[in-house]
């Protein structure tokens, strides 16, 4: 009786269905198209104010961000920057709200292209990846790049509305009242991955 209570258990054991894997990311989010004869930076430059960016995006499912993937460049021609962040906001009245859900801290030389100095059309597409798991719901949402210390080079897409669910935003604090971003009139060059639930 001991000898086949032990082989029950074992053979339950084995059976147990393995546990479940990791959803694999899916595309949430895109506007692939670069214009590769302009630029501009995100950061700071000498006593210029610190520029940063952002584009609004919609997701269609919840689940987590695990990554962003952007035309963006850390290299050693302006003061190298220590770190490269990008932050998932709320939006408010179609602009970033200020109130961050998540974010991720990038050190730059992860950034860095060969060779260098390298010319936009190396550059491609750089993975800023998100180490929290937290879920957002449908909506509305945007990320913010900022960089400490430096400034990085990013690319953009053509000029228009090549997004259809979102646009890009510039941060002017000094030359408005009311919000510091003001809409762009063209879309980043991105691709938001989500880990559907």
């Amino acid at each position: 009786m001991v000898k086949h209570s032990s082989f029950v258990v074992l053979l339950a054991c084995v059976a147990a269905p393995a546990p479940a894997q990791s959803v694999p990311p899916e595309i949430a989010a895109e506007q692939v198209r670069i214009d590769f004869d302009s630029g501009t930076y995100v950061g700071t430059i000498g006593n210029s104010p610190m520029q940063k960016l952002a584009q609004s995006f919609r997701l269609y499912e919840a689940g987590p961000i695990s990554h962003l993937m952007l035309p963006l460049y850390c290299n050693n021609s302006w003061p190298l920057p220590t770190t490269a962040s990008v932050a998932i906001q709320s939006l408010r009245n179609g602009l970033p709200s200020g109130r961050t859900l998540v974010r991720q801290d990038v050190p730059a030389h992860v950034l860095f292209a060969y060779p260098n100095p390298a010319t936009p059309r190396d550059w491609g597409m750089r993975m800023l990846e998100f180490t929290s798991d937290w879920t957002l719901t449908p909506g509305d949402y945007a990320f913010v790049i900022e960089v400490s210390d430096g400034a990085c080079d990013i690319l953009y897409g053509p000029s228009g509305d090549t997004y259809a669910d979102g646009e890009a935003f510039y941060y002017a604090p000094l030359l408005w009242l009311g919000s510091p971003w003001r809409a762009w009139g063209r879309d980043l060059a991105f691709q938001v991955f989500q880990r559907p639930l």
